[in-house]
């Protein structure tokens, strides 16, 4: 369902600290062809860890300002 997957992706973005590479989707299109890059081509993540971090932040925001959640 949508709640547990909502509590999921929070329990993730709360563990983004432990991760060495991050794909940002915002479109299928461009995620899978960065995670293609990564896996088939061995090249590095595009988003640095300090952009993640402050998305990961900025979520972690929103997701505590939701009241159903």
């Amino acid at each position: 369902t949508r709640l547990k997957r909502f509590k999921d992706a929070r329990k993730e973005i709360e563990q983004a600290t432990h991760f060495d590479m991050y794909i940002i989707n915002e479109s299928f299109e461009s995620a899978f062809e960065e995670l293609r890059s990564i896996v088939i081509d061995g090249k590095v993540s595009r988003t640095s860890k300090d952009d993640a971090m402050k998305l990961c932040k900025k979520l972690l925001k929103e997701f505590d300002e939701l009241t159903w959640l």
